[in-house]
């Protein structure tokens, strides 16, 4: 009888806890706290990289914008001017890295037996460009007979900056823009016919 008598004792005890635990509400705001901390915390981080992101992508498209519009202008240009233009390509990525920043600028002609490369021109000694008289593949219909095309091809490997703790795989940016000459059918470099 004195063994049922504790154990009794002990199931009024537990109930009693259990009803005591459930009613009070003190440190709840805490444990609610240490709970949604992390989660905006992630979230907030994650926005941050987001924006920036995506004001990477935006210079790398302007970058591409820009390069192809300041070669289309011209009619005869030099490998020393096209070397200048990529160097502005520091300035345009401030605050951000210009390293990742991959560029080559292609001047692209038809003729009968359909487009091919009349020069190619890369930001980086390391990175090959196209050989001259290569074929080069274009939309269908975006170059008539005779003409010329000024393609700039853009890849950015752009490293998350918060997130780079977590992982080290780099996002690839690309931009690839067509743009016809301005000032005549054809662009020479550096005065070499095609």
């Amino acid at each position: 009888m004195f063994f049922f008598c504790k154990i009794k004792n002990l199931a009024y005890l537990i109930k009693d806890s259990f009803f005591y635990f459930r009613s009070n509400r003190n440190g709840i705001a805490s444990i609610e706290f240490a709970i949604i901390l992390p989660l905006v915390t992630i979230l907030f981080v994650s926005v941050i990289e987001l924006s920036w992101a995506i004001t990477v992508n935006r210079r790398v498209h302007q970058i591409t914008n820009l390069t192809a519009d300041l070669i289309a202008r011209r009619a005869n240009t030099t490998t020393s001017e096209l070397d200048s233009i990529f160097n502005v390509h520091a300035i345009l990525m401030k605050p951000y890295e210009v390293e990742p920043l991959e560029l080559i600028a292609t001047h692209v002609i038809s003729d009968t037996s359909g487009s091919k490369v009349c020069w190619s021109h890369s930001n980086k000694e390391g990175l090959v460009a196209y050989e001259a008289g290569s074929p080069y593949t274009l939309p269908v219909g975006i170059l008539g007979s005779n003409q010329g095309l000024v393609v700039v091809e853009t890849e950015y490997l752009y490293q998350p900056i918060l997130f780079s703790v977590l992982t080290e795989t780099n996002i690839p940016f690309r931009e690839k823009l067509f743009l016809a000459p301005r000032t005549s059918s054809k662009i020479l470099l550096n005065d070499e016919q095609c």
